[in-house]
């Protein structure tokens, strides 16, 4: 059987969160990692960014833009999400996007 090695990558860090897990699940703007004896571990703003059998590990991305973009992808899948609702977090996803950006050009002057 293959059990991974959860890593997560956060502000330029990466660490082992879980170990032996064996089914993933995205739940919102969750992660949700289970090991074979059944224990969960959730991770918040987190998405799967590489799996990889031969090194049998899982590794995850997380930020809050992650979250945020997870939230709308959410909204705007399911088949009684409001307009309103749908525009209000597209509107903060990209207002969280501008200011990275803003924060990314004010570090480069």
């Amino acid at each position: 059987m293959c059990e991974l090695s959860v890593l997560l990558n956060k502000d330029g860090e990466s660490q082992q969160i879980a170990k032996d897990v064996v089914y993933a699940l995205q739940n919102g703007d969750r992660l949700i990692v289970k090991d074979i004896l059944g224990t969960t571990t959730e991770i918040s703003s987190a998405m799967i960014a590489k799996v990889n059998i031969t090194n049998e590990t899982l590794t995850l991305i997380a930020h809050p833009l992650v979250g945020q973009f997870l939230k709308f992808f959410a909204l705007y899948t399911e088949t009684d999400g409001s307009i309103s609702d749908i525009e209000q977090a597209w509107n903060q996803l990209k207002k969280m996007g501008d200011e990275l950006i803003r924060r990314s050009e004010n570090q480069s002057l």
